[in-house]
């Protein structure tokens, strides 16, 4: 991973949806994922050196960072993929807002939506074309980026993954070929070769999957009234993933309504849905794997000192926000292990009649000002 000079447009600092779930230092971290991602827009999914990069001297621990790239994620701000059991992310957007004249040939394997198109002249830079259309979620239209048009007939042998030749451009010199194209392109994504017979897979039972998860999540999460065009692509992505077992769902959504962490206690306030489950496999397998389950999210209350389990009750009892053992020992360390500041501050925070988690995130900012390692603090 290295550094890369890009450019930050107005409209940057008017997203009011970013701004509301991100502090100003998250929201610097995204502008740091764009420095750190390669001209495709893809950069590796590696927190530890997102911090080591974009916050080597500043007291911003790691999970601070894994928090708020996990924001990005529910705010689709960035696009997971995987390629031979890693995890990449794809900056959504990213060429949108980036002017890239000349791009540089992808180092990362890139995701089934991006093909990279090098240019038949001698030194001469390719380019990228973005569809739109299979992505994750629900966008429309191609982009090309770079010498495309250049590059369109050479063939593609710069690819990391398995997506065949470009498809779908304009050919004004031959309207048949480009129609061709298209018909192969929809073959390929419903995936037929030519002289072989279609099989007729399984049905997805949508419904049984929608009354499942209505079953088993709906007392502590919102339920679904329906099962959307884009709904079904998502499940049938997420189908094929775990070799068409409905038992797998049912133990996604018993893990979900088990998780304090996915049913609202923590520090946002923030709930899972239907739709963050099954919308990338990122999300569906964290949360079948165990990321989210109660031992991992929370420290237990055994393995915390007796100043620590102090300040989780002082919290909840008189902020009525649920800390961590983990978050506690932040604040003591801010604090320089003075509960009486602690306490003093909780007591301004009820003063404010703030929401539960605004008040906390009050609290630890007025506690690390008070602090002359964190004067310089925002």
């Amino acid at each position: 991973m290295q550094l890369r000079n890009r450019l930050v447009k107005a409209n940057f600092w008017t997203d009011t949806e970013l701004a509301k779930k991100l502090p100003a230092t998250g929201r610097m971290m995204y502008q740091g994922l764009w420095q750190l991602a390669e001209d495709s827009g893809c950069i590796e999914a590696d927190p530890v050196a997102f911090k080591m990069i974009l916050f080597p001297l500043d007291d911003i621990s790691l999970e601070k960072i894994e928090q708020w790239t996990n924001m990005l994620l529910e705010l689709d701000k960035l696009i997971p993929y995987q390629y031979q059991k890693k995890e990449y992310y794809y900056i959504k957007n990213f060429h949108k807002h980036q002017s890239l004249r000349s791009p540089g040939k992808p180092e990362l394997p890139l995701p089934e939506w991006i093909e990279y198109m090098p240019n038949p002249k001698p030194y001469q830079s390719g380019g990228y074309i973005i569809n739109y259309e299979i992505m994750p979620g629900e966008y429309e239209g191609m982009l090309t980026v770079g010498n495309v048009n250049e590059s369109i007939e050479q063939p593609n042998n710069n690819r990391k993954d398995t997506l065949g030749k470009p498809y779908g451009y304009p050919n004004p010199t031959n309207k048949k070929e480009k129609e061709n194209k298209n018909i192969e392109l929809e073959e390929e994504l419903e995936g037929n070769t030519e002289g072989e017979e279609k099989t007729a897979e399984p049905p997805v039972p949508y419904q049984d999957i929608a009354d499942m998860y209505n079953q088993i999540c709906g007392s502590k999460l919102s339920r679904i009234n329906r099962i959307s065009d884009n709904r079904k692509k998502h499940l049938q992505a997420r189908w094929k993933e775990v070799s068409e077992s409905i038992d797998e769902f049912k133990r996604l959504f018993e893990i979900t309504e088990e998780s304090k962490f996915l049913t609202g206690n923590n520090d946002r306030n923030w709930k899972a849905d239907f739709d963050w489950l099954i919308k990338n496999n990122h999300n569906f397998n964290k949360v079948l794997e165990g990321k989210y389950s109660n031992d991992r999210a929370s420290p237990d209350k055994d393995r915390a000192s007796p100043e620590e389990i102090q300040v989780v009750d002082l919290v909840k009892n008189q902020l009525s926000h649920d800390i961590t053992a983990m978050k506690a020992r932040e604040l003591l360390k801010y604090a320089n292990n003075n509960i009486d500041l602690i306490k003093d501050k909780i007591l301004e925070a009820q003063e404010k009649r703030l929401e539960p988690a605004q008040a906390y995130y009050w609290l630890e900012n007025a506690i690390k000002k008070t602090n002359s390692l964190y004067k310089g603090y925002r």
